[in-house]
């Protein structure tokens, strides 16, 4: 899985998300509460002329720790919506040779679930996340 990764860090684990042509990195503006939505979703926010849906990443993976303070994320397509996914500091585009995770991973059950693979960069072990996985784990009402 060789390719460009816009590269973050969430939660403290150095994590990826393929740039292809449905994500970029984002700088955010303004979010507007939605409410009664589940508690990972922390509004809609205006970004290049359209909406996108902010997602609090830590929460919605299962995390504790929260990135709602940050305005820094990576844009993503997922099912046609547009989707805004937090991350603790601005992201950079990075090459990695990323590799399928095996099937016992030593990883935490929250990152097990939206991790496909990793990566080494400079000795960082790189996660390789799902954006589809990741919005499938917000279901908590607000």
């Amino acid at each position: 899985m060789n390719g460009l990764y816009l590269v973050a860090r969430i939660a403290d684990q150095a994590v990826a998300i393929a740039s292809g042509g449905t994500s970029s990195a984002v700088e955010l503006g303004e979010i507007t509460p939605v409410p009664r939505a589940p508690r990972a979703v922390l509004g809609l926010a205006a970004l290049r002329s359209w909406a996108v849906t902010v997602i609090d990443t830590p929460l919605a993976i299962g995390l504790s720790h929260s990135s709602a303070r940050s305005n820094h994320g990576v844009a993503v397509r997922v099912e046609g919506h547009d989707y805004a996914l937090l991350a603790d500091g601005s992201p950079k585009v990075v090459a990695l040779e990323a590799q399928p995770l095996g099937a016992g991973a030593d990883l935490p059950s929250a990152w097990r679930r939206v991790a496909s693979a990793a990566a080494m960069r400079e000795g960082t072990r790189i996660l390789v996340l799902d954006a589809a996985a990741i919005l499938d784990g917000i279901t908590q009402p607000a």
